[in-house]
C-alpha cells in the first residue's frame, strides 16, 4: 500500500499526516525542508506529537 499524505486541518501547509500514522513538518525549523516528527510515548501508553502555530 502506498503512503498517502494529507494536510492536518487547522495546520494546512505546515503539517501533514499519512495513512500510516506518520506526522511531517513541512517547514522544519524554518529551513524549508520537510521532516518526520518523532512521536512521544505518554504514561497512558498512547503516542502524541505536539504541533505549533507561530510558536504556540
Amino acid at each position: 500500500m502506498d503512503e498517502i499524505w494529507k494536510d492536518v486541518p487547522g495546520f494546512e501547509g505546515r503539517y501533514s499526516v499519512s495513512n500510516k500514522g506518520k506526522v511531517k513538518s513541512l517547514n522544519y525549523g524554518n529551513t524549508g525542508q520537510s521532516r518526520n516528527l518523532k512521536p512521544n510515548l505518554k504514561k497512558d501508553g498512547y503516542y502524541d506529537v505536539a504541533l505549533a502555530d507561530s510558536g504556540k
